[in-house]
């Protein structure tokens, strides 16, 4: 028996090598630019630090209502650890990266039936892509999910007489972290019902808690019901709708011509931004990719829906139901680098000298964009149209990441200058920051990001409140209000 169990474990062993490898990779990568910022790099990170810190404010029901993964587990280790939430998150956000990393490893050698050393290749040029970080720079809870997809998908082919427990557990958990991962598990689901009868038949009883659950998702996004808030604020929170937004489709509809990017924007100019962020995201996989593209059940329905939910925007910009469309060109790039590395080792096969170069001055290529893309430095994108979905690099946050200490420092003044009857207006970028910092008794009034302050109706502010203050980009000559107080780039500006 001693001797079964040694040689299940030499088995086992390079199997775990390979995790162990693909989560250090995209671990030490996206820990790049934590390393050069005092704050946790990423758009969303403000709003994470403040839900994960009041996560068990709301109701029971809220929670399960919503896609509270990512929140309970980021509580539950952010409370073992004893560290300060920011500091918590600069290694937590590089540790989803690693799962990511490794849960596609697991789905490319056990769905797809590659190799181990293939599968591990692949996984690295796909942690190295622009779209793969970008997704690793805020939208924590859309990777969780993609974890959980990709683990479920893999597990299909596990032989175990838990089998169906454990798809039922990845499935519901996959519902949980993300509804874009959710999409794409029914999606695939569906193509198996077409196909595989009996294969759909057995994973119906699994599949069926997330279908629940993904039902009542689907309610509440449509506005059929209205599900209690997964989440309590501690103050009063106003949202300011920029007249721009009066205008807007019913949900889930969106009129992309209101989005700020496209304010004034015509057709065409919608269609170059497009082709511009495909061309920035993909262009380094396109060749590799048309050379490697197989057919496969497991890939066809998630690349299928992935480019259809992409491209309908440009077919139905005026009522676009899917959400985002850039939300989904971003995991186009799992079903492209499986493409791409098929291409490149059929590429390896035909050169019949120097092979192993080849590929090594590819992979080269694609290290030299993750690692400057990452870190800020030898790698940014520059371009207007492109910065308004991907940032120039890692190295940002809402504001500059040098900007951030800045923003906290005017916050904290303003706690110990505002009266009692004082509201704070701040754009996106910023009421995230002021939700975490910001004393409870001043209301929080917040409008989206992009849109000018002449376009918000600050009206009645002036009927409820005594103080109305501006946290903006100081220097900054803003009708109507007279700048306070100022530290570094961001300042405080009064309501005259």
């Amino acid at each position: 028996m001693e001797e079964g169990c040694s040689a299940r474990a030499r088995k086992l062993m390079p199997e775990l090598t390979s995790l162990v490898l693909a989560f250090a990779l995209a671990f030490a990568l996206r820990g790049l630019p934590e390393l050069r910022s005092a704050y946790p790099v990423g758009y969303d990170m403000p709003s994470l630090a403040f839900l994960i810190t009041r996560v068990f404010d709301g109701k029971p029901l809220g929670l399960v209502g919503s896609t509270p993964l990512l929140y309970l587990v980021a509580w539950l280790l952010y409370r073992a650890s004893g560290m300060e939430i920011f500091a918590f998150l600069k290694l937590f956000a590089p540790a989803i990266y690693g799962l990511l990393a490794a849960s596609f490893y697991l789905f490319v050698r056990k769905a797809m039936g590659w190799g181990r050393r293939a599968s591990l290749l692949c996984t690295a040029i796909c942690i190295l892509q622009v779209p793969t970080l970008r997704l690793s720079w805020d939208l924590l809870r859309n990777e969780l999910g993609l974890v959980m997809l990709f683990l479920f998908l893999a597990a299909t082919k596990v032989r175990s007489r838990w089998k169906s427990l454990l798809l039922a557990i990845l499935s519901t958990l996959t519902v949980l972290s993300h509804e874009l991962p959710a999409v794409l598990l029914f999606t695939w689901y569906g193509l198996v019902l077409l196909k595989h009868r009996r294969e759909a038949i057995r994973l119906a009883l699994p599949l069926l808690p997330a279908a629940l659950l993904m039902a009542f998702r689907l309610a509440a996004h449509v506005r059929l019901m209205d599900p209690l808030p997964p989440f309590t604020m501690p103050r009063e929170v106003i949202d300011l709708q920029p007249r721009p937004l009066e205008n807007s489709p019913p949900r889930p509809l969106k009129n992309v011509f209101l989005d700020y990017r496209f304010l004034g924007a015509s057709y065409p100019d919608l269609v170059v931004a497009f082709v511009k962020l495909m061309a920035w995201l993909y262009l380094p996989l396109a060749l590799p990719a048309l050379l490697g593209f197989r057919r496969s059940d497991v890939l066809d329905p998630l690349t299928a829906w992935i480019c259809f939910a992409t491209v309908s925007v440009l077919a139905i910009p005026f009522a676009y139901p899917f959400y985002a469309f850039h939300r989904w060109t971003f995991l186009l790039v799992f079903p492209f680098s499986i493409y791409a590395t098929e291409g490149l080792l059929e590429l390896r096969r035909r050169v019949r000298r120097w092979p192993l170069l080849v590929l090594a001055a590819c992979l080269l290529a694609y290290g030299l964009v993750g690692v400057g893309y990452a870190s800020g430095t030898f790698f940014r994108i520059y371009d207007r149209a492109v910065n308004g979905y991907v940032p120039w690099s890692l190295l940002e946050s809402t504001v500059g990441v040098g900007q951030v200490p800045d923003c906290v420092a005017c916050l904290r003044w303003l706690n110990e200058h505002a009266g009692e009857n004082a509201v704070l207006v701040a754009e996106r970028r910023f009421s995230d920051w002021a939700l975490y910092f910001l004393d409870e008794r001043i209301a929080i009034a917040v409008y989206p990001h992009g849109y000018k302050l002449e376009n918000v109706p600050l009206k009645g502010l002036l009927k409820r409140f005594e103080e109305i203050y501006l946290v903006w980009y100081a220097g900054q000559d803003i009708e109507g209000f007279m700048e306070l107080y100022r530290h570094g780039d961001i300042a405080i500006y009064l309501k005259l």
